[in-house]
């Protein structure tokens, strides 16, 4: 048996989570608790038992934690070796009552005991969203189906009036995508209104049950993500900044938008015109992978990615532009407001910085609405693409 002992030096008030015992089973055999963790089947058996009562439940790990239901509309999840951050940041969560996020009740530490170990847990009472799973799937169903009935007319367009040798994106986009994009513009909007700083693959289908994100406890607070730091800078010296900056031809705005913690923005492009686009991107960007990492920034127009890089501790920025007049501002904007030492801003050819160097040794690579105006319909782009993925565990965004 597999035994959660509450911290009793917490109070436990109505419906608070009690220590209790459980035992996991495959094929009819017990399971220990280490065994669960490391097998690719993600489900088993459990029996719990919980304040005198009894009760068989199915078990469903991630990869630090397992989800107990205990069939009242709720279930406890288990998060084992949390850091200090979680039960903080799950009670932000809880106080947001953000839809996207099933409900929270009560976070206390614990210890779960097996036969072998003992280890530090966090025990969190959460609502049961699994119950809403099997609607949600009707409806990414009938998304689907629309989204094929649109691509069809689509190809057909495309026949009857572009170049035939085009090729019809669509299916490709769809395989990408892994929640319904109504579902990820959501979560992205929540985000932004809670200032979240988000797990990287928090869209991954294995996370977002019944339109939720079940897998949320590293979810951080982190304003600065969505407003940058203006250190000593007025707001005089912003607006003078933003009248001297290079406009892009056809929006007479910069092409990256920024907003300031003094409420002050130098307004971009916006492809929606409710939210620059380099805001939308944010959601999407493995940004938790940039820490004490080297990120290679190309095409970094006004340094909008850079700036976020250092930002979520990045140890080294290459920021790569060819527009000379982009690299002057963000060379300018760093030194009024931020005075990051690990940013290098380059003026010169991304394909050039690429394919001259005998290696790639860096972390990330941000490549943000570039690659398609270097390599019109990705003719030729094999070579240059491959140079990046040589890199040694480089992620791409």
């Amino acid at each position: 048996m597999i035994k959660v002992v509450v911290d009793k030096n917490q109070v436990r008030g109505l419906g608070g989570i009690p220590s209790f015992q459980f035992m996991l089973m495959h094929d009819g055999a017990p399971l220990s608790l280490d065994e669960f963790m490391k097998m690719k089947q993600r489900t088993c058996l459990c029996r719990i038992e919980m304040e005198g009562t009894k009760f068989l439940t199915k078990c469903v790990r991630g990869d630090n934690a397992i989800w107990l239901p205990t069939g009242d509309g709720w279930g406890i999840k288990l998060i084992i070796r949390p850091d200090d951050t979680v039960i903080s940041n799950l009670q932000y969560l809880r106080d947001c009552q953000s839809v996207i996020f099933p409900r929270i009740g009560e976070i206390v530490w614990a210890t779960i005991n097996d036969c072998k170990l003992s280890r530090r847990c966090v025990a969190v009472r959460m609502e049961d969203v699994s119950h809403t799973q099997q609607s949600h799937n009707r409806i990414s169903l009938l998304i689907h189906r629309l989204q094929h009935i649109v691509g069809r007319k689509l190809k057909l367009w495309k026949l009857l009036y572009c170049r035939s040798d085009i090729e019809d994106e669509l299916p490709g986009v769809h395989a990408l995508l892994q929640c319904p994009t109504a579902v990820a513009e959501r979560c992205a909007w929540e985000f932004a209104r809670w200032r979240l700083f988000p797990e990287d693959e928090w869209y991954k289908p294995t996370n977002l049950i019944g339109g939720k994100i079940v897998d949320c406890h590293t979810f951080e607070f982190f304003p600065e993500r969505y407003a940058f730091p203006v250190g000593k800078a007025c707001l005089s010296v912003l607006q003078e900044l933003y009248r001297s900056a290079p406009r892009a031809a056809r929006t007479r705005t910069l092409y990256q938008g920024f907003k300031f913690a003094n409420g002050y923005s130098f307004p971009g492009y916006s492809s929606d015109g409710k939210e620059f686009d380099t805001y939308r991107k944010l959601p999407f960007l493995p940004f938790r992978k940039v820490k004490n990492g080297i990120v290679l920034d190309l095409g970094s127009r006004e340094g909008f990615f850079s700036f976020q890089a250092a930002i979520h501790g990045a140890r080294e920025v290459i920021a790569i532009e060819r527009n000379a007049k982009s690299v002057a501002f963000a060379r300018e904007l760093n030194r009024v407001c931020f005075g990051f030492s690990q940013i290098t801003f380059i003026e010169g050819d991304v394909v050039h910085y690429v394919m001259s160097r005998d290696s790639i040794e860096v972390d990330v690579v941000f490549l943000l609405s570039v690659l398609h105006q270097i390599y019109p319909n990705m003719n030729g782009a094999d070579a240059f693409l491959e140079k990046l993925a040589s890199a040694d565990d480089t992620k791409c965004g």
